[in-house]
C-alpha cells in the first residue's frame, strides 16, 4: 500500500483505498480536521489490511472491500460509530468471535 502524505483539499481530506468490486478505488472523504482525518484514515486502513489479508489466504489476486468492510469503513468515514455483528458476516477462515471482536476494537480505539 502506497503511504503519501495526507493533504487538504477543498472537500476536505480525501483518500483512496483499496479496490470496489467494479474495479475502481475506493475514495474516502475524512473531513476537514486534520487529526481526525488522520485517526478515521488510521482505522480504516487498519480495515482494509484486514480484507487484504482475508482475501489474499484464499488466493484472491487483487483484494477488493466486501460489503461489510466497506459498510464499516463508510461509517468510520462519517465519524459514526459502528458495530458488527457476527450473524451478519462470517469470514470462512477465522472465527467471527474473533473478527468481530477486532473490528469493534477497532471502532472504539478511534
Amino acid at each position: 500500500m502506497r503511504q503519501t502524505k495526507l493533504k487538504p483539499t477543498k472537500r476536505g481530506y480525501v483518500r483512496n483505498l483499496g479496490r470496489l468490486a467494479s474495479g475502481s478505488q475506493a475514495k474516502f472523504y475524512l473531513g476537514h480536521e486534520r487529526s481526525a482525518a488522520l485517526a478515521r484514515l488510521s482505522q480504516i486502513t487498519a480495515l482494509w489490511q484486514q480484507v487484504e489479508e482475508r482475501q489474499r489466504e484464499r488466493t484472491v489476486e487483487k483484494p477488493v472491500w466486501d460489503e461489510e468492510s466497506l459498510r464499516a469503513a463508510r461509517a468510520i468515514e462519517k465519524g459514526e460509530s459502528f458495530s458488527v455483528s457476527p450473524h451478519q458476516f462470517s469470514t470462512g477462515f477465522e472465527q467471527a468471535e474473533k473478527y468481530f471482536a477486532r473490528i469493534n476494537a477497532l471502532q472504539q480505539a478511534g
